[in-house]
């Protein structure tokens, strides 16, 4: 991890990695933490995200691709944490999003919450952090085994596949 400050930040992120089932932590390994202002950084050319929010207040998960402004070679898919580490599901979430751009965003997950209705890439990163299970996430939890037991199963083959 790098790009990180904060007395417990270390801390924090790792008590959310310990969350996933190893394989994946392992296959996640190569995203980078970042705790600050992303346009701040650089790894934004704007500060407005297309839902009209601002990209130094929202924590969220800069791919690659998302950084073409910035020399190839310093490009690092980051998750971006403007104000720390915070809550585990937020980590968790972040990492979803991650998941979902290794997989090239193939899959679809129902959404198992009304955030995850804002689009597919939400529907993923609210069914992925409902599948890992952390407590704040157990009602989403039973909704995806209820209403999506497909991608539920998906995240279990992936995770013995990796």
């Amino acid at each position: 991890m790098e790009r990180i400050r904060g007395p417990d930040a270390g801390e924090n992120l790792s008590m959310a990695l310990a969350w996933l089932p190893k394989s994946l932590a392992r296959r996640l390994g190569f995203v980078h933490f970042f705790i600050g202002d992303p346009v701040f950084a650089g790894l934004h050319e704007f500060e407005v995200a297309d839902d009209g929010g601002s990209y130094r207040t929202a924590a969220q998960y800069v791919s690659e691709s998302c950084q073409t402004h910035r020399p190839r070679s310093a490009r690092r898919a980051t998750i971006v944490l403007p104000s720390g580490p915070g809550r585990t599901a937020t980590v968790i979430h972040e990492l979803g999003h991650a998941l979902d751009d290794v997989l090239e965003y193939e899959w679809l997950a129902k959404p198992v919450s009304n955030y995850g209705k804002v689009d597919p890439f939400e529907a993923f990163a609210v069914a992925f952090t409902a599948w890992v299970g952390v407590p704040s996430y157990q009602t989403r939890r039973d909704r995806l085994y209820r209403i999506d037991r497909r991608t539920a199963a998906f995240f279990d083959a992936i995770t013995l596949q990796l």
